[in-house]
């Protein structure tokens, strides 16, 4: 570990070079960390969700699709309003701090974590890294690079069926492209980032589907979308 008394990028550097191995190990974690750090602020100091959180009604079910490391799925279980979390997240080895973070909050009970990616359609993707990073992608049903990994998919459909009064949080860097032509009638808000110029198409099957969209950062080639309309189902 790095000495806490090096207080220039002088000292730094010189430190760095007698110590590779040791530097190497640290810079790996501290640069971990940075990204943990970054999603905290974005969660839980910038509020980037707040705008969903603030919707959310009595007896409602979150689906977290694209859940990282579980601080948005214990940032939407901190609602009174919240009934469960259900935290989808494709990569295994993001999925082990997802669920270590989830026993450790106090609010496991209200959360659960399932290990597959959710995409338009149901089968194997592949899972282009085995890093822990917030930015993992899937790539389709075939794939060429070496440290990519087979992972579950399963349907937007599939994920609801079965409940009532439903919110979504999206946040699954592209593979949101179509993920919303299908019965959306038990869900009532929306809360997703676009990408790659999606947003266009996704507010149109929004649209087609009863719900007002909002830009709450970005436009159209990128950013974070809020949709909401009043919902059909009301009851538990």
């Amino acid at each position: 570990m790095l000495r806490e008394d090096v207080m220039t990028v002088t000292e730094d550097l010189r430190w760095l070079m007698a110590h590779p191995v040791q530097a190497v190990e640290y810079l790996e974690k501290a640069r971990l960390k940075l990204k943990l750090y970054g999603h905290y602020d974005e969660v839980f100091i910038r509020q980037t969700y707040s705008r969903l959180y603030q919707a959310i009604r009595p007896g409602t079910t979150v689906l977290d699709l694209g859940a990282f490391v579980g601080d948005t799925a214990i940032y939407f279980a901190m609602n009174p309003n919240v009934k469960e979390v259900i935290a989808y997240e494709s990569s295994p080895a993001v999925y082990g701090l997802l669920t270590r973070n989830i026993n450790g909050s106090g609010l496991a009970k209200k959360i659960r974590a399932k290990n597959c990616a959710v995409g338009a359609h149901e089968g194997f993707v592949t899972n282009s890294t085995r890093e822990i990073t917030g930015t993992n992608r899937t790539l389709g049903y075939s794939g060429t690079r070496r440290e990519a990994q087979r992972v579950r998919t399963v349907t937007l459909a599939s994920c609801l069926d079965g409940l009532k009064r439903v919110a979504i949080k999206c946040d699954i860097e592209g593979a949101e492209k179509g993920l919303f032509r299908t019965d959306l009638s038990n869900v009532y808000a929306i809360i997703l980032e676009h990408h790659n110029g999606s947003g266009r198409d996704i507010k149109r099957e929004l649209a087609e589907r009863g719900f007002s969209t909002e830009a709450v950062t970005g436009n159209e080639n990128g950013g974070i979308l809020f949709a909401s309309r009043r919902p059909k189902n009301t009851r538990s």
